[in-house]
């Protein structure tokens, strides 16, 4: 079984001795994001050269975290299809169709989850 991407980068970061601060300095972000990506509540970076940095920096092997950050991402867009086809699957195939096509996926899984919070408010109402 693969590692995820948290528990890969935790590890490293452990036994190089680094801090999140040290992290936050050589490759930007708050500490706290990257605290929150170690403990799986946050996803991976999408940006490549971000995770190449990570990479880098940690002494990560560059494919297995890039593979890693890939289906820690994959998962969590699967779980969130899958309960929007749960309330509506016309709506879900639409959406799923639209965001093949997106090219600001920041954008678009923003407006996803509005939409998903959306119908999972219409459907308790």
């Amino acid at each position: 079984m693969r590692a995820k991407f948290g528990e890969l980068f935790g590890e490293a970061r452990r036994r190089r001795g680094v801090t999140l601060r040290q992290i936050q300095q050589a490759i930007g972000y708050a500490p706290s994001f990257w605290s929150e990506i170690e403990s799986g509540r946050r996803l991976p970076p999408s940006d490549e050269g971000v995770l190449r940095k990570i990479s880098k920096f940690l002494d990560i092997n560059e494919a297995e975290l890039i593979k890693a950050a890939q289906t820690d991402r994959v998962k969590k867009d699967t779980s969130v299809m899958e309960k929007l086809y749960n309330v509506d699957p016309e709506l879900a195939w639409g959406f799923f169709r639209a965001m093949e096509s997106s090219d600001d996926d920041k954008m678009l899984k923003y407006e996803f989850n509005k939409l998903l919070e959306a119908l999972s408010a219409n459907k308790k109402g």
